[in-house]
This record gives C-alpha cells, structure tokens and sequence, in this order.
C-alpha cells in the first residue's frame, strides 16, 4: 500500500471463495477437500505473477495482492483458474469458486480494503445463482 502511494502505481486485491467444499467434505470425505484445496492453491500460484503474492485466509478463502495491476487485468488471473477439475474416487469435481476485487485507494487503510474486496466477494456470490457440486464424467 506504501509502494502504491508513493509512486502512484494500482494495487488490486482479489479475494477468492471456494464453492462446494463442504458438499465435497461431504460426499468425498475430508482428505478430498484438503487435495481440492491444495490443487486450488497450486494453479493459483501458477496463475500470478512473481511480483504477485497469493495466500490462503483459512478454511476455502483465499487472498491475492496484485501490485500494478489494474481491476480489471484481474479478470486475466481468474481466468486462468477457470476449468480446474480435480480427481476423486475416480470421479472428476469440477473445482467452482466466487471472486471479488477492488483498487487500492490513497489513504484508505488496510482494513477498509480488505473489507472492500470482500463485499466485492459476497455480492459476486449473491448476484449469480448458487451452483450445486459438479461431477463430471
């Protein structure tokens, strides 16, 4: 937030917001959702930039801080998280997540822009109809 102040370059933060871990929890068992989490986690890593820092909330949220980026380039990093399927008792789970994003705001504080990305988070969830657990195949 410094850094983006400083020399007027955006900031974006992403939060992100499993779908279904409990249906999988449920139908699959606990150690499904922990490799439903860890398989998340991975692409995402692979989805960012170096400069880019993504990390895990607790439960199914993550948080992602991408430095000179704009909002709307974070539509490129959801979309290379799209289409994840993960293997379970040989069924494949399509992996389904809810995302919001906001721009960082000279002066605004940490905890004012954490809460910004996440009403963004929970209108994006609210907005679309709640899918159900995809198995395919």
């Amino acid at each position: 937030m410094s850094r983006s102040t400083r020399n007027g370059r955006p900031l974006t933060i992403l939060a992100l917001d499993l779908d279904d871990l409990k249906q999988v929890n449920d139908r699959f068992g606990h150690p499904a959702g922990d490799e439903l989490i860890r398989t998340f986690a991975e692409r995402l890593n692979k989805a960012i930039r170096g400069s880019d820092l993504a990390v895990r909330l607790g439960g199914d949220e993550f948080l992602v801080l991408l430095p000179e980026c704009k909002a709307d380039e974070a539509r490129q990093v959801l979309s290379r998280l799209s289409g994840l399927e993960v293997e379970f008792r040989w069924q494949s789970v399509e992996v389904s997540f809810s995302a919001g994003w906001t721009d960082f705001a000279p002066g605004e504080s940490a905890d004012e822009l954490l809460r910004h990305a996440d009403d963004a988070l929970y209108a994006n969830k609210r907005a679309r109809r709640r899918p159900t657990l995809q198995v395919v195949g």
